[in-house]
């Protein structure tokens, strides 16, 4: 069942340690930073175990690329309340990023291939 394959695991594990940072943000930095950069460092570990035990989803590549957007819309989202005055800037960043990212996406799957992060057939 591809839900419980191992990199879709770490997945979830990721998506836990950003409700946790979102959580600690305002209150407890340090534990934010630690939550934070836990599911930064288990961003790379994801694909390498989806290659070790040839876990590749489609499923997979969306949850990576989705956690993906949703880790630095956060970060981006909590320097925004730390900095009001540069609020715009990292606002806009995040409307870049998820629309650079779909933009990617599309044109990709549009044209016929496939995404580097989907899995192969």
């Amino acid at each position: 069942m591809v839900f419980l394959f191992i990199p879709n695991l770490i997945g979830y594990g990721r998506v836990i340690l950003l409700f946790v940072a979102v959580y600690t943000a305002f209150t407890h930095p340090i534990t934010t930073l630690v939550c934070y950069g836990l599911s930064q460092a288990l961003d790379g570990i994801d694909g390498m175990a989806a290659r070790k035990f040839n876990q590749s989803s489609d499923f997979g590549a969306v949850l990576d690329m989705v956690t993906d957007r949703i880790s630095d819309a956060i970060i981006l989202a909590i320097l925004g309340a730390l900095y009001p005055k540069l609020a715009w800037l990292f606002f806009g960043d995040i409307a870049l990023d998820i629309g650079s990212h779909w933009y990617q996406m599309y044109s990709t799957l549009a044209g016929g291939e496939k995404h580097h992060k989907t899995a192969k057939t």
